[in-house]
């Protein structure tokens, strides 16, 4: 972006560009709406953007899994999610319950043949290599 230019400030809820970003507070959160704004009608819609910090009463009926859970606009959520659901799956894996081991195997197989599908689709699509994949190519080889 070159300077003085405005960022286009994409709606995580609808997809669309808004405008601004309003506050709600209430005594318990502070919840944010992406507001869009036509500016030919003089309209105004809100898309809700969840609150500033974490949905509270949500996030205790997660508990059991690790998951705070997040509004629309905190960056990085979705990496919080995975961490915390595979720290989750790793306790579960050293129960003693062993229907609890036996379900959290049934989900690490799950998940390590969509890692496969996955790696084998961005393979096929040629997608561009992550940070850590440039890195690797970058270090000299040591004999």
């Amino acid at each position: 972006m070159r300077e003085g230019e405005i960022p286009i400030r994409i709606c995580p809820r609808c997809g669309e560009e808004y405008q601004w970003v309003e506050r709600l507070k209430t005594p318990h959160n502070t919840y944010l709406y992406f507001v869009h704004y036509d500016p030919a009608t003089g309209k105004r819609r809100k898309c809700y953007g969840g609150p500033v910090s974490a949905y509270s009463y949500v996030t205790l009926l997660h508990g059991d899994l690790g998951l705070v859970l997040r509004g629309l606009a905190e960056r990085g959520r979705l990496k919080e999610y995975i961490v915390a659901l595979l720290e989750t799956l790793e306790e579960r894996l050293e129960s003693d319950h062993e229907s609890v081991r036996e379900e959290a195997l049934e989900l690490l197989d799950m998940l390590r043949r969509r890692v496969d599908e996955l790696s084998r689709l961005r393979t096929q699509r040629s997608l561009p290599a992550t940070r850590e994949e440039r890195e690797r190519e970058r270090r000299p080889i040591t004999v």
